[in-house]
């Protein structure tokens, strides 16, 4: 997806393999990719590298996702655009709208759907 060429993207879970899978996927369609596996090593990563766009996890040792997105949005608002994935209903996703998420994906998710609301949130 042209959307994501020269665009960084920090993906965040606990779960090794599917953090791969998404730097994969997310590689494969041309976004630089970094990733972390709690919401401590994530804002690192953000404090030194500037990050377009977060696609995390909720439920993590070490820092979960809706503390990320707290700490995330203090600093900056706007940028980057912070998704949420969840197996559970940890938040409403109401709720995670309301703390600055652009969404929350259900597990089990669908990778073209994601990949698809993250390009339309960057065309905004």
């Amino acid at each position: 997806m042209e959307q994501f060429a020269g665009k960084t993207f920090l993906i965040v879970d606990d779960e090794e393999l599917l953090r791969e899978y998404f730097v994969e996927e997310f590689t494969d369609l041309g976004a630089k990719t970094l990733s972390a596996a709690n919401s401590k090593d994530a804002l690192e990563l953000v404090r030194t590298e500037k990050v377009d766009v977060i696609l995390s996890d909720i439920r993590m040792p070490g820092g979960d996702g809706v503390s990320l997105l707290k700490h995330v949005k203090e600093q900056n608002a706007e940028k980057p655009l912070v998704f949420l994935i969840t197996g559970f209903s940890d938040i409403e996703p109401e709720e995670a709208v309301s703390l600055g998420a652009e969404t929350v994906f259900k597990k089990p998710f669908d990778f073209n759907l994601i990949a698809s609301k993250i390009a339309d949130h960057l065309d905004e």
